[in-house]
């Protein structure tokens, strides 16, 4: 199974920053493993959403470099309804935030290499 985002609207913020709503299907493999009794998305599959959906939106053509401020707020469900939104800081800097419904679940600032 497919472990990549689908977006399901993208909503351009001026040229520095996007609005991704995004569904997190259930039947993602990943809920049955990460915490049976209280399945929930990974903190790493929330980054590398994060990651390539920045690299896709923003043109970033190198690898991340550096991950700072990761913060994990508060769980994300199965069948969450979610909206990520990038906002550039610099010219290879991105911060990212999770959010479901009025709740902020994760956030961090990700930092790219250039490219090779």
């Amino acid at each position: 199974m497919n472990l990549d985002p689908q977006p399901l609207a993208v909503r351009p913020d001026g040229d520095d920053a996007i609005e991704i709503q995004l569904a997190v299907p259930a039947a993602l493999p990943c809920f049955a493993d990460h915490f049976p009794s209280y399945p929930m998305l990974p903190g790493v599959l929330q980054l590398g959403w994060a990651v390539r959906l920045a690299q896709q939106h923003f043109g970033l053509a190198g690898p991340m470099q550096e991950v700072a401020q990761l913060k994990f707020q508060h769980p994300i469900r199965p069948d969450s309804a979610l909206t990520l939104r990038l906002v550039r800081s610099g010219a290879r800097e991105i911060a990212f935030s999770y959010r479901s419904a009025d709740r902020a679940c994760s956030a961090g600032r990700l930092s790219f290499a250039d490219a090779a």
